[in-house]
């Protein structure tokens, strides 16, 4: 705006100029040849040679003057532009690698709360998880605890009845049992109290055995350990339940 009102103001300079020149050459004119103007045709054309010769060159001159001071005026507001333009430029690029660096660090910011979360979520499952094999082993420990159980009371009915065979075999009754009776009677209670041991000790292997597989990092969520946990306990349950079946009826023997 600034060169605009420049470039305005030396045009009015330069048409004051051209009048004022114009103006001088009339009264240079009226000076030398006072008087009317002519009506001759002759007078009227050296007239106009005299303006043309004097005023052509100072209008050519001011006209000139006035396109290079325009061309100097434009070359100097298209370098002020220019140098805007430039300016403009840079804040443009500083306050893009401001955003780009804002951008970087908000990304960062990003990254590690999700880092955070993501670590939190994980501490969460391990405790879940942690949670559920405790309950699952206590499982485990209540069902061995059971199995000995049952091992101890068929090795106390053993016992009773061993003692009401050798107590048997001492009676002075001619109806009691042969001393081979007796003897068969007592392998059979062996027998069948090596089988309940055995049996035993399968379902606490069995029961061992998925307490280490509890431990295994295959089980990704507790859904999927307490899965495989209700599988397998299921299966020593059925052993369990068929070895009472099996033994518990010879309790009254």
């Amino acid at each position: 705006m600034k060169n605009i009102n420049k470039i305005e103001l030396f045009m009015k300079v330069i048409v004051v100029f051209t009048a004022l020149a114009l103006a001088a050459t009339f009264g240079v004119y009226k000076l030398i040849f006072p008087g009317r103007f002519s009506e001759d045709a002759a007078v009227w054309g050296a007239f106009g040679s005299y303006f043309g010769g004097v005023l052509g060159p100072v209008v050519g001159l001011a006209s000139l003057a006035a396109v290079l001071i325009t061309i100097l005026l434009q070359k100097k507001l298209l370098s002020q532009q220019l140098d805007e333009f430039t300016k403009l430029h840079d804040q443009q690029a500083t306050t893009l690698i401001l955003t780009q660096e804002q951008l970087k660090l908000e990304e960062k910011n990003h990254k590690q709360t999700l880092n955070q979360l993501e670590l939190q979520n994980s501490q969460y499952e391990l405790e879940t998880m942690h949670r559920q094999r405790d309950r699952l082993l206590k499982v485990i420990g209540f069902l061995k605890e059971q199995n000995i159980g049952f091992l101890e009371l068929k090795i106390e009915v053993y016992n009773s009845l061993l003692a009401i065979v050798n107590i048997d075999s001492l009676r002075d009754d001619p109806g009691k049992l042969s001393e081979l009776d007796i003897e068969i009677e007592k392998q059979k209670l062996k027998k069948e109290l090596l089988d309940i041991r055995v049996d035993c000790s399968e379902i606490d292997n069995d029961l061992l055995t998925l307490s280490v597989d509890l431990m295994s990092p295959s089980h990704k969520t507790p859904e999927i350990l307490e899965e495989h946990f209700l599988a397998k306990v299921a299966v020593i349950m059925q052993k369990n339940k068929d070895m009472v079946k099996k033994y518990g009826r010879k309790k009254s023997a």
